[in-house]
Formats: structure tokens, sequence, C-alpha cells
């Protein structure tokens, strides 16, 4: 089943310091209601992350201020971000769990979310235990028994606590409640409202505002009813669930509305902005936040002394950590722990939680050689900055935070093992200019925390040179690096001894592989595209055989002419079930005059073979095929069920009749 996998960084003032440690807000404030103390965070380690407060809201706000100015440009004709480098349209890779079949293959006889870690549950339109599949559609939350396949639940959130967002002249542009989390008898449902200008009118540009990030507690146990709802200031990065506790990942900017004017100058706008930078009160720059239970609002907002910032750096982007206890009557405040920072790239695992920023879409000046090499050097390159958190207590606690050269993927491209973090990167760029080559390379590095940083312990690099990674995933101790501009290398990285990481094996193919799924110790399956002659052809699905490191072989192909797959670039769209060897693959196509063509097309692997079985469709209207795109798909007790915007339906998952479609409203 899905998310997103990737979510889309906003506009507006994105700026990078290295670590700050946030509690909740433990006072009233300006704009606070007095409410109940958040316990207070553990001590940061020492070392170059060290963390330090604010003496008073004067210092801090001088120092924002200071950072907000010396960022201010133009992004697109409006002071914005500034960015290293466009953010390229990769294919992105998904990883299935470590064990063969999938992280969210369960003996209980269901599937479930194809998440990255086996016992980390991720965000999705779709979720199920088995007993039930509970979705949301639109902003409305459907529950669907699955002995009497039919709707036995139905909660319009449309308008609660923001998850679903007008503004006048823009109609058509909404943003709900598309993801959510499955504990017991409770669902945690999530919204980003992105935010647009609500004075703004439709013969006028549209502004982005800081956006909101919404968590509605649902109760499951009968009738399907709101409880609870947490609300902030910012965009939702990502989220994770471990056991009952799940975190939220948000990314608030400061909240200075800048007034559009025609015919102004760039030098002149944005002087203009740095006004309002000058005279915004410090309330303007630190997240608000509000908790609605039976009725009754509170409100708060960050308080400067629970405000830290490195010793060398900081900057006014708030990352926020909120944790919440899915079992409890209240979502409370989320125990709120956050960064100066920016962060675009999550990766959990059952006792850490990992939030990485790819510099190339944030401001950042020259901090110490620690972090950036080479201090000082306009030469030096943009990388990646990694913050690492401890989540085996309720409040998470920053342990530490390092640096590698290059951009991530996706978060496929992190990987704990023993202790150790595994990251692989691409650096250069990755384009033809002026008739050159692109100078690209990628590498793997090994990173362990120690004194408060996360230090680079071995690395191994030169991997695909003129190209960059489209596809990625870490199995144990072996990493498989799929690179790709004209041909496919997939390689094999032994990291048993992560001092000293080596490439074992190379393979060079025609197409390229995006996703890729270990269907046991010998085999992996990759989801891509055919590529020859510089065009593609259609999704493709290859089997390599990997049970030779120094010698990988792709020992089967099947191409789907002229189709895609969601699963190049969102795991969660993918599914394998390893007891009957069956994978489903959501597809689409365009017909000869235009049209969209959505499927699903079911496959067979037997041993090193993999074979179409049937099709599948959804009947949709004729004027909007898309409605019937199947995104998702999940066994459950000999079902193979699917799903699109216009239902759910049931085919036996051995001879794949059709038991039953459910309309979904």
């Amino acid at each position: 089943m899905t998310r997103t996998p990737s979510r889309t960084v906003r506009l507006g003032l994105i700026l990078a310091a290295l670590s700050v440690t946030v509690a909740g807000c433990t006072g009233p404030g300006p704009l606070d209601a007095p409410g109940p103390s958040a316990p207070a965070p553990r001590v940061a380690p020492a070392g170059p992350y060290q963390l330090v407060a604010f003496d008073t809201c004067a210092e801090l706000l001088g120092d924002l201020r200071k950072a907000a100015r010396e960022s201010a440009t133009l992004n697109g004709g409006w002071p914005g971000a500034r960015l290293w480098g466009g953010a390229e349209n990769a294919m992105a890779d998904g990883a299935a769990a470590k064990a063969p079949g999938g992280a969210g293959e369960a003996a209980a006889g269901h599937s479930g979310t194809n998440n990255q870690e086996s016992g980390v549950e991720e965000p999705d339109t779709v979720k199920t235990d088995g007993r039930r599949i509970v979705t949301i559609r639109r902003g409305v939350l459907q529950v669907v028994d699955t002995a009497t396949r039919s709707v036995t639940g139905r909660l319009d959130l449309a308008g609660a606590a923001g998850t679903w967002a007008t503004r006048p002249g823009y109609e058509s542009i909404k943003w709900m409640a598309t993801d959510l989390l499955l504990s017991g008898n409770r669902a945690l449902v999530l919204s980003s409202d992105a935010g647009l200008d609500e004075n703004a009118g439709a013969t006028k540009r549209a502004r982005p505002t800081w956006g909101a990030v919404s968590a509605l507690l649902v109760d499951l146990s009968g009738t399907p009813r709101l409880i609870s709802s947490f609300r902030i200031d910012g965009h939702l990065v990502d989220a994770r669930q471990v056991g009952t506790t799940a975190r939220l990942v948000v990314g608030s900017a400061m909240r200075i509305e800048m007034p559009y004017r025609e015919n102004q100058t760039d030098k002149q706008r944005i002087a203009a902005y740095q006004k309002l930078i000058d005279k915004a009160p410090v309330e303007q720059w630190l997240p608000r936040f509000e908790i609605t239970t039976g009725g009754a609002t509170e409100r708060g907002h960050v308080e400067c002394d629970e405000v830290r910032r490195p010793t060398t750096y900081s900057g006014v982007q708030t990352l926020t950590v909120a944790s919440f206890d899915l079992t409890a009557d209240s979502l409370g405040r989320g125990d709120p722990v956050a960064l100066l920072a920016d962060g675009q790239t999550v990766y959990g695992t059952a006792n850490s939680l990992y939030v990485a920023t790819d510099e190339r879409w944030r401001f950042v000046r020259p901090v110490d050689d620690v972090i950036r090499p080479n201090a000082g050097s306009d030469k030096v390159k943009p990388g990646t900055t990694i913050y690492r958190f401890d989540t085996s207590q309720r409040v998470p606690v920053f342990e530490g935070g390092g640096r590698v050269p290059g951009y991530l993927l996706n978060q496929y491209a992190m990987s704990e093992w023993e202790g150790t973090l595994r990251v692989a990167t691409t650096t250069g760029d990755t384009w033809w200019g002026g008739g050159t080559p692109p100078k690209s390379e990628s590498a793997v590095y090994a990173l362990r925390l120690g004194e408060g940083q996360l230090k680079l312990v071995g690395h191994v690099g030169g991997l695909g040179k003129g190209e960059r990674i489209y596809g990625v995933r870490f199995a144990g101790a072996i990493g498989y690096v799929v690179t790709f501009r004209q041909t496919d290398p997939l390689y094999t990285v032994d990291l048993t001894d992560p001092t000293k990481p080596r490439v074992r094996g190379e393979l060079k193919v025609d197409g390229y592989s995006a996703y890729l799924h270990p269907l046991d110790d010998k085999r992996l399956l990759g989801v891509g595209q055919d590529v020859r002659d510089n065009r593609t052809r259609g999704a493709q699905v290859a089997v390599f055989d990997v049970s030779d490191l120094d010698n990988p072989r792709r020992v089967s192909r099947l191409t789907l002419p002229d189709t895609y797959t969601d699963a190049e670039y969102d795991p969660h769209a993918f599914l394998y079930w390893a007891a009957t060897g069956t994978v489903v693959l959501p597809q689409y196509a365009w017909s000869d005059m235009g049209q969209p063509l959505a499927s699903a097309t079911v496959l067979k692997v037997t041993g090193t073979d993999v074979a179409v079985v049937t099709t599948l469709k959804h009947p949709a209207p004729a004027n909007d095929a898309w409605t019937g795109k199947i995104t998702r798909s999940m066994v459950i007790d000999g079902v193979l069920w699917t799903l699109s915007e216009a239902g759910l339906q049931a085919n036996d998952l051995t001879r794949l009749d059709k038991l039953a479609w459910l309309p979904l409203s």
C-alpha cells in the first residue's frame, strides 16, 4: 500500500542551522493560554553540536532577524529561499523491509504498508489490521469490514482542524487529509494545508503562506468519531509510528506576509521584505500550535527560553518533532522537540529518527570545519546534514549530527545497521552543459555516533561516474545501488566492515531499476523503465541473481510496453506477497486519443522467472478515467484488494475472480 513519498518543499525562507532543541511550551506567553508543562529535555551532548540557549528574547530575535536579512533574495521573482540548485525530478526509489516479503507482510495472513523498516509504520492513504480496511479520500475517512465486504463506518473530516482549506478565487485548489496511521481502535489522520493568502483574489497573484499541519485522532471502536486534534504552523515533512507512539516532523517558517505590488524592482522587493523582517516581533518567528479536545481549545507557542542554538550559527526555520500517544484521550501538546534547521528527508528505526537536510534547498553560510570542511571557501560544495534523535523514550532526545557530501535520492538512501548509519549520495552536476558530460559520481558513507556527532568511519566512492543514483536499498550488511544515464549499473556494496566498505560487483544492463525489492537473500527484484536507444519503452520488472555478490546477474526481464508505474517513485504502491509469489503494480498509459488508461498488472515470480497473470481495472466515469486509477493493493485472508479513487475491489488471490466492488463516496 503508499506515501509518497515525497513531500513538496514550499517557498519561504528556508535557512539552516546545525541544531536546536525546543521543549513544549512551559508557560503562558503573548499568544498562549495557560497549559500544562511539557517534560524537560535531556541535556544535549557536548562537542561540535553542543546546544546553547538564548539568554533573552531580544537576543533570539536579533539573531533570527540577522539571518533572515542575509538570506533575503528572490526566488521566482519573490523574496524567498535561496537555492543551491534546482531539485531534480528524480525517480525515487523505495526499499522494502529487511525480511523477505517486505515489511508489510504479516504472519497473520494480511499484508500491510510497504514500510522501509519492519515495525516502523509510515503514513499512507490506506491501512489494514486484517479485520478492516481504513482509508481516507477527499477528507472522508471510511471503514470497510473485510469479512462482510461492506462499508461499516464513515466520518467526514472536511473542515475539521483545517483539514480542508479553500481560498477566495481558488475554489478548485484544496488541501485535505490525505494520510493516516492506525493503532488498534485509533486512527491518526494527517493533513498539511499549503495555504494561500486569503486576501488574494482570483485576479491577483496567489502567494504561499506558512501553512499548517493537522493531526486528528479518530476513535474506531464504534461509529468513527473525532476525539482530539492538534494543529501547528508549518508543513508536514513526514511521520513515523512505532507501537502506539506516532511522531510528526514539521517544518515551520517565520510568519511574515509580503504584500504583492506590481511594478516593483527586485531591489525594492528585497528592501521592503527586509523592513518587514526588522519589524516582526518574536512571536512571528516561533511556531504556534493548538489542541482541541471535547470542544475545548488550548493554544500555545514555543517560548524564547526553550529555543537552543549551536555555538557557531543559527537560522530561522524551525524543524519540530512532535510525539503522540495514540491510546490517550487527547493528543496534548506533542512534547515538541525542535531544531533551527530545515529538513526534507526522514528515516526511522525502532529506536532512532534521522532527519536529513539537502543544503541545495537552503541558504547556508560557512560554519566550523567539523560540519563544513574547508569552511570559508567558495568552492565548498553543498552536501547533506543529518540529525539523529534517540526515540527509545517518550520524548525524543537529540543525540548529534553530521554531514556527508552530495545529496540523497530519498529516505532509502539511509539505513541503520548494528549502530552504523549507511548513507548513499550523489555529488556533482548530473546534467549536460555546453556539450560537456556530467561530472557526477556516487558514494556510500558509514557514520557512527560519538561525542555528540555522527562521525564518518568509512566510505567507498567512484560509483556511476557521470550518472546519478536512481535506486538504492540496504539489506543487512549489503547495499544495492543503481545509477543511470544511458545504462543501468547495479552495484553490490559489502558493508560487513563499515570502516572498509567495498564494491563487490557491478552489472551493466540497459534501462534502469528505480525500486528495489529483495525477494530473498539470493534474488532482488527491480522495477523501473526499459530504456533503449535513449527512449523509454515501458515499465520494466527485472529479477537479479545476487547470490554471488561479485557477479550479480539479471536472470529475467519483463517489459509492459508504453506504460508507467507509480511504484518507481512511490514504494507504498508496490505489493509483493511471498506466499504465492504475487506482485501487483499499479500502472497507467495513454491512448492514441490522449486519454489516460489506468489498471493494475498482477505478476507472478517463480524462481528466476516473472510473468504476467492478469490485468485488473476499476470502473470509472467515462469523462474521469483517473478516478479508476488503482493506487494501492493488499492481501487479506486469501483476497486481493485494490484501491482507487472510485472504490475498493476484492478478487480471489488464486483465481483472481472478482468477488466484490465497493464504491467509496
